[in-house]
């Protein structure tokens, strides 16, 4: 899906801070999951 490029620049840069936050909670939820089954699997063992 591409961005159709907005007259105002401020504005796209500002869809890209978000799109850097959107990133930085999605591989923090991801760390977290990783770090609960490593663990679960210390444990398990």
């Amino acid at each position: 899906m591409a961005l159709l490029p907005h007259p105002h620049g401020r504005s796209r840069n500002r869809t890209r801070a978000l799109v850097r936050v959107e990133t930085a909670e999605q591989s923090r939820s991801l760390l977290t999951v990783t770090l609960i089954l490593t663990v679960a699997n210390t444990r398990a063992a």
